[in-house]
């Protein structure tokens, strides 16, 4: 998560047996729910309004700018630094001198990664009123938060809602995408007029024309966050009138001034007089009170960015200058750049090595939506040599670690909860591959799981990662049938304990994998070759059987029947490991990457040799 002013801070996931805790910073005062429900009309005054979008729009802009989408954006997740009709009275007390709105996010269980090519949410997630006309069809993106930030402006301004709550008469097991109930949300919600005759409109007419953007049915017309907080706010700023805000507070006309950076409200010291206090009292709370000065100066103290030794003002890296199909018209070149500064909850590592995966493969091939030049690597290995600051990562300074992030490059900048710690008896260039390999092995099998399974065929059953696979399932009590190439890999997998082994050079290797198939009643594949294969695999599964695709080392998919599809109810999927782990919830993936690397670095880290 972007480390952001207007973001709640997640701080670290912590796990026993029973449970996963997730801790974040504490957002004072009151959400913005709780904040209108006890004001007149239930709404804000248009220049209150203002302030409270312009934050708003300023976090969300943060959100987008590090490739997140929120997709539940709400009244009661965005608080605001002002106390609300129940809040404590000595919380009001503290929260009574704070100056401006304050706008925090909150709650981030649906919060995943986007760009331009992430594919299709299998649910309608968000809540009613809410939820943009294409996400009903699962299309979720940027300009879904901003239509969410629309109706938050709207309700802020006028009191209510702009749709008539009776359009959203789903019931409980109908948000799938492609349900008969939400594609008929989606036609009501985009036939519905909104009305913008409330008084606020007739005052401020360039609040109306922004509200109105935002909301608009086709997402392409929607402003974005960036451009709204440099232009779109500004015009319904310009109607404001100068009776419309109290005395004594200051307010700055142009919105595109930079969002000021407020501290959200602390516990203030409670002063007072002990009136004849006993002494054991007194001595009592002067011990607490240096215990408790002695915790802050150290967490303030650990929480302070570090570097463990000097380093150069600048680094190099190696970025992808333009893309090619051809793989080897595409150009890669070294660039010299300066050295990145990691923020608060991130490290800078100083990187040892990072191995070349197939994955790296499709990045070379395909334009980047953020354009050249493009950082390259998934993965790598290396020592922590400075934290941005923050308990977290300050606890990783010195430690030899593997990481995700841009690792073809003398430093990477990562961030501190997404580390795993390198075994002491394994070496740094080992431990480059320590998590995507191992973590596509685990995902794997929690992928058949999920789907009842306990048998499942796997190609390429000689490479590395399948080596790893052999072990992780028979760990796991999982039956493994291999597919591999040539007679030297069949050695290679009985040697690591492999029971079920079908060699695709000899003449005979069908007739034997489809009496595997009937013996073992195999009804999932994973195939990382593609080209013949799949349709190969498909071909030789019973009806309603299951082929994950996650490689292409064969190419393009071919020689697949329809038949399968129409008549015999087979499924082809495909396969990726960053859309496993986090998929709809990122919170939910960040728990499930904690499990995984705990499970990776265990068995399987380390060298395995790769077969010609």
């Amino acid at each position: 998560m972007p480390q952001s002013n207007g973001i709640a801070r997640l701080i670290d996931v912590l796990e026993d047996s029973k449970a996963y805790y997730v801790v974040m910073e504490r957002a004072g005062g009151c959400d913005l729910y709780e904040c209108l429900s006890g004001a007149p009309e239930r709404r804000l005054p248009a220049h209150e309004a203002r302030e409270v979008l312009r934050e708003l729009l300023a976090a969300v802009a943060e959100l987008h700018s590090h490739g997140f989408i929120h997709k539940d954006l709400k009244l009661e997740n965005v608080m605001l630094n002002r106390p609300g009709p129940k809040c404590p009275a000595h919380i009001r007390r503290n929260l009574a001198t704070s100056q401006g709105a304050a706008v925090k996010l909150i709650d981030f269980d649906t919060v995943e990664e986007w760009n331009s090519t992430s594919p299709k949410s299998r649910h309608v997630l968000g809540t009613d009123q809410y939820i943009a006309p294409e996400a009903y069809e699962g299309k979720y993106s940027p300009a879904s938060d901003i239509f969410a930030v629309g109706v938050i402006a709207y309700k802020m301004l006028t009191g209510s809602f702009p749709y008539n709550g009776r359009l959203f008469d789903d019931k409980p097991g109908e948000n799938w995408v492609g349900s008969p109930k939400m594609k008929e949300i989606k036609q009501k919600l985009c036939d519905a007029r909104v009305s913008f005759s409330h008084p606020v409109f007739e005052k401020e007419p360039g609040a109306s024309r922004l509200v109105a953007r935002m909301l608009a049915v086709e997402e392409n017309e929607r402003p974005d966050a960036p451009e709204t907080t440099r232009s779109g706010v500004e015009e319904p700023v310009k109607h404001l009138k100068d009776q419309d805000i109290p005395d004594n507070t200051s307010f700055q006309w142009d919105i595109t001034a930079t969002v000021p950076t407020r501290a959200h409200p602390k516990t203030q010291e409670c002063t007072g007089r002990f009136h004849e206090p006993g002494r054991f009292v007194m001595e009592t709370l002067t011990a607490v009170g240096v215990a408790l000065g002695g915790c802050f100066a150290f967490v303030k103290f650990k929480s302070q960015p570090k570097k463990g030794q000097e380093l150069p003002q600048k680094m190099r890296r190696l970025v992808l200058r333009e893309a090619n199909s051809d793989i080897s018209q595409a150009r890669i070149e070294v660039e010299e750049v300066d050295l990145p500064q990691p923020r608060p909850g991130q490290v800078l590592i100083k990187v040892a090595a990072s191995p070349v995966n197939p994955s790296d493969d499709g990045t070379w091939k395909v334009p980047p939506s953020q354009g050249y030049p493009m950082p390259l690597g998934n993965e790598g290995s290396g020592v922590v040599v400075a934290t941005g600051g923050g308990l977290l990562a300050s606890q990783w300074l010195g430690q030899s670690v593997a990481f995700l992030g841009k690792a073809y490059a003398e430093y990477a900048v990562a961030d501190a909860f997404l580390l795993t710690t390198v075994p002491s008896d394994v070496t740094l260039e080992d431990a480059c591959a320590a998590i995507i390999n191992p973590m596509t092995v685990i995902s794997i099998v929690e992928a058949v799981r999920a789907r009842k399974g306990t048998v499942f065929i796997h190609t390429a059953a000689a490479s590395q990662l399948g080596q790893m696979l052999v072990r992780y399932c028979q760990q796991e009590g999982m039956v493994l049938v291999n597919l591999v190439r040539r007679k030297e890999q069949v050695d290679i997998l009985e040697k690591l304990g492999a029971q079920y082994i079908v060699d695709t050079s000899e003449e005979t290797w069908e007739s034997k994998l489809q009496a595997l198939i009937q013996q073992l009643k195999i009804s999932h594949a994973f195939d990382c070759i593609s080209g013949e294969s799949t349709g190969k695999l498909l071909s030789l599964l019973p009806p309603g059987s299951t082929v994950w695709v996650y490689g292409r080392l064969a190419g393009t998919l071919q020689k697949l029947d329809p038949v399968d599809f129409i008549y015999r109810q087979k499924k082809l999927e495909g396969f990726l490991l960053t859309t496993w782990l986090f998929g709809n919830h990122w919170l939910q993936g960040l728990l499930r990457w904690r499990r995984q690397t705990k499970i990776a670095t265990r068995p399987v880290v380390g060298s395995a040799e790769q077969p010609a």
